[in-house]
């Protein structure tokens, strides 16, 4: 991914993965996810347990939502389906991300008042 890219990335309170799921199987898809999870992880563990949103897109396209919901299966997490050409699912996606990032500032908020850890 480049060591610049990630060092920016660091810096973020919530990573959005997007994947291409109109072509392939889930099982690729699968494959795909984790080989991009093995390079944060590789580049450093804190940015690998970052909280992340799995987003599936090309939902206009036939089979895109089968194949995004039987990731979510193998993945054992939720993954929002979207379409960048016709915007469906982005306002779901966009309310999610914010909902995220509200908790997130509000965890580092109290974490920050109740001083540094023994």
């Amino acid at each position: 991914l480049g060591h610049q890219f990630l060092r920016h990335v660091e810096r973020t309170r919530l990573l959005v993965h997007l994947i291409d799921a109109s072509e392939g199987d889930a099982e690729s898809l699968k494959r795909d996810h984790d080989v991009i999870v093995g390079e944060l992880s590789a580049f450093s563990v804190e940015l690998a347990n970052k909280p992340r949103i799995l987003v599936a897109n090309k939902s206009d396209v036939p089979g895109t939502l089968e194949r995004a919901q039987e990731l979510g299966k193998l993945l054992g997490q939720p993954v929002h389906v979207i379409s960048g050409v016709t915007g469906s699912g982005l306002k779901e996606l966009l309310w999610t991300v914010y909902q995220r990032v509200t908790e997130a500032r509000k965890a580092e908020s109290a974490r920050e008042a109740a001083g540094p850890s023994p």
